[in-house]
């Protein structure tokens, strides 16, 4: 096996293979036909699993190639037929498709992001956000950096030509009423600095390509928060109960230790934990969430959410979403 794979992630997954023969071997022993093949078919499973996370390209196929091979007779193991081994390559594969955050452009898209919030993070000096009594024990930030299509009370704010930002009137007149909503295209919104113009202008592209349809027209806004402390800086449980729709979350930076999006539904149960670096879970922040850090967090992370508070297209608030996943 070792032969067949030379990268360290293929490596790891051929000792994986080994040791799951080894225990495989001992069932052929102790248990039925039966009982064996049930076994190895879970074992399938799992290896091709093991597989797409190492290499999303080309694990699963290498992996599979050598599979239908038949080398494995050679240790007494019973496989699945060749039709069952493709169609467990066909179930993962489509599994894989629907990870469009995984794919090589996108992830292009994903390092740049990083690079360029990594060097504003260095080079300028950013206070944090201005929060009110509630949100300062909810949220605390190095920064953090708002962007897109907003809403704020009808009339809110003046431009250089003296009219208000908020001018158009929200399309949801009785759930909210009173607000205003923000079109002016974010390149030309004097207040933002050129390398959160860079950023806004590959988030862009990152969600053209995860979802084109809640792309349309940038009807929705991206917020950036920068985290690099783990004892002054969080995010706890909270709800975003402005949004219309669900929204995506995203993780970059460079940092040790772990960081996760916990997910719960309306009944206050973890529905979801997500280690979403460099990945874009697809969730609904008008239910509880949070972010946790382990122990041994350090380094600078950049939390990148995508959420709506405003689409024409869409006259109520969309049902929720209770089943958040990794796109």
């Amino acid at each position: 096996i070792t032969m067949v794979w030379k990268t360290p992630p293929e490596q790891k997954i051929a000792k994986g293979v080994l040791e799951k023969l080894r225990s495989l071997n001992e069932l052929s022993h102790r248990g039925t036909h039966t009982q064996q093949r049930l076994t190895t078919k879970d074992v399938c499973k799992n290896l091709l699993e093991d597989a797409l996370e190492a290499d999303p390209q080309e694990g699963a196929e290498s992996l599979f190639t050598w599979l239908q091979d038949e080398k494995m007779t050679r240790n007494n193991v019973t496989l699945p037929s060749r039709s069952e081994v493709e169609g467990f390559c066909t179930q993962w594969k489509a599994k894989y498709k629907l990870r469009k955050s995984l794919a090589p452009g996108c992830q292009y898209l994903i390092t740049r992001l990083k690079d360029v919030l990594l060097a504003a993070d260095n080079k300028y000096h950013m206070s944090t956000q201005y929060r009110d009594k509630y949100n300062k024990t909810i949220f605390s930030l190095k920064w953090q950096r708002q962007f897109g299509m907003t809403a704020n009370a009808l009339g809110f704010g003046k431009r250089g030509d003296g009219e208000s930002s908020f001018a158009k009137p929200h399309n949801m007149l009785l759930e909210r009423p009173g607000v205003g909503v923000c079109e002016t295209p974010v390149e030309e919104r004097v207040t933002v600095a050129a390398h959160f113009q860079e950023a806004w202008a590959i988030c862009r592209e990152i969600m053209r390509h995860i979802d084109p349809a809640f792309a349309y027209r940038e009807r929705y806004v991206v917020t950036i928060g920068c985290i690099t402390d783990r004892k002054v800086h969080y995010c706890k449980k909270h709800k975003d109960d402005k949004d219309i729709t669900h929204q995506y979350a995203l993780v970059v930076g460079e940092y040790t230790g772990r960081s996760y999006l916990k997910c719960y539904d309306a009944g206050d149960q973890v529905v979801g934990t997500f280690d979403n670096l460099n990945k874009v879970v697809k969730m609904d922040g008008r239910l509880d969430h949070e972010v946790v850090l382990s122990e041994d967090f350090e380094g600078t992370r950049f939390n990148i959410i995508f959420y709506k508070m405003y689409d024409p297209r869409i006259e109520h608030p969309e049902p929720y979403l209770y089943t958040p996943h990794f796109v």
